[in-house]
């Protein structure tokens, strides 16, 4: 199976900002989720108010199920 293009480039770019921000935590950066966050912002993709990560992780479970 292959992805589109543009998938494929999103998915390197977000994961790309994940690795940035474990980095940064690494090198004790005071605010190393800003990466992630301003990534996320950009699409449109930062989680509501008072949203708990077990319900965003579940949110993904449909599509994971689906993948081979």
């Amino acid at each position: 199976m292959t992805r589109e293009p543009a998938m494929t480039a999103a998915y390197d770019e977000l994961l790309a900002a994940a690795r940035a921000t474990v980095a940064a935590a690494a090198l004790g950066d005071p605010e190393p989720l800003a990466i992630l966050a301003s990534y996320l912002a950009e699409h449109g993709q930062l989680p509501p108010d008072g949203a708990r990560p077990a319900q965003l992780l579940a949110l993904a479970a449909p599509a994971r199920a689906g993948v081979a």
